[in-house]
């Protein structure tokens, strides 16, 4: 990953969640090679699906790809 053109976390009511961003280029560790760490500022609700959208720049010629998924919480205490 050469660059993160755009990274989102969204609820399901298309609300922005407020997330730190870890990746190669900001990782002070370098621990962080070809992925990207979403970590949200706040806990996230029980069982709400959130949706996921990145956008990369890839390799020296800064090929774009972009990747979408969502994920469903569940409840802690399970």
């Amino acid at each position: 990953i050469k660059n993160v053109v755009k990274a989102e976390l969204k609820d399901a009511n298309n609300n922005l969640v407020n997330c730190f961003l870890i990746y190669p280029g900001n990782d002070i560790n370098n621990k962080q090679i070809n992925s990207i760490t979403f970590v949200p500022k706040m806990i996230l609700n029980k069982f709400t699906k959130y949706n996921v959208y990145v956008e990369v720049e890839l390799g020296a010629k800064s090929e774009k790809k972009s990747f979408t998924w969502s994920f469903e919480t569940g409840d802690a205490k399970e």
